[in-house]
């Protein structure tokens, strides 16, 4: 075979390769449809437990995204126990505290393998692992107290939820005076209270119970009496866009998200 003949058939090889080569993925990230190197984008879909994460989680894994979330919790509850000193007393709160680190700091260290992460929690606890805040974008996943009593009745019987969702609310989200400065949405207790009596009935031992549920629920947030009142995300928590998804079904959560973030976050078709 001459020279020239050689170069030929190199070239078409070379780039056959090319065309069927599945690319690394500790190297690669697409914007579009091009390939840049090295460029990480870290997501964390926080929000409570029935507001939609996993669902909008799924979509940016069909956009080149990885989604580390509960699934590592098994693997986590392991290296858990195997971390416990069997000879040492703890008390409650200091083995759920060592557990959370443990459960963040596996999720921490699975994103590191991937480029693109989309993070889904409750807590904003793996945000400590990283050297800056600003390495990882927060999108707030929102849905209202109504909803949210929805969702649960209606993930009754394949994925049931229980009343922890209204207190994990509570500890998100409190009452802001100034109904201009950074609130969400408005909350009213009586409109709660009527809620849960039509859908979630079952999960209290009386009315009296339940009017006792939504008092604590609301005085958590800085609310005592049945007036109508904006609320907004508690200070402690981070804040990079938010997301409502009430009454939005998941392809329209997704593409308002797309649309919104056009420019700050990048998604491969």
């Amino acid at each position: 075979m001459d020279h020239h003949k050689y170069l030929k058939y190199k070239a078409k090889y070379l780039n056959l390769k090319e065309q069927n080569r599945v690319p690394n993925e500790q190297n690669r990230v697409f914007v579009g449809q091009k390939q840049i190197g090295g460029h990480k984008q870290h997501i964390l879909l926080f929000g409570v437990s029935s507001s939609g994460k996993s669902s909008l989680s799924k979509e940016f894994v069909k956009h080149g995204f990885v989604h580390v979330s509960e699934e590592l919790n098994s693997f986590s509850n392991k290296e858990f126990y195997k971390s416990l000193d069997t000879n040492k007393y703890y008390t409650r709160e200091e083995l759920q505290q060592m557990k959370n680190n443990k459960f963040s700091r596996v999720m921490y260290e699975e994103a590191q393998k991937h480029n693109w992460v989309v993070y889904d929690d409750i807590k904003q606890r793996v945000l400590k692992y990283y050297e800056k805040s600003s390495d990882v974008f927060v999108i707030v996943v929102y849905t209202s107290l109504l909803q949210l009593v929805d969702n649960i009745y209606s993930r009754r019987i394949d994925d049931p939820r229980g009343l922890f969702v209204f207190d994990q609310f509570a500890r998100t989200f409190v009452h802001e005076s100034n109904s201009s400065h950074n609130t969400i949405a408005t909350i009213n207790k009586n409109e709660f209270i009527e809620k849960l009596k039509s859908k979630l009935k079952y999960l209290f031992e009386s009315e009296n119970d339940l009017i006792k549920f939504v008092d604590k629920i609301f005085l958590e947030m800085g609310i005592s009496d049945n007036k109508i009142y904006p609320i907004k995300l508690r200070s402690e928590y981070k804040c990079d866009y938010l997301i409502d998804t009430t009454d939005k079904n998941v392809d329209e959560i997704f593409e308002k998200t797309k649309n919104d973030l056009e420019g700050k976050i990048y998604f491969s078709h």
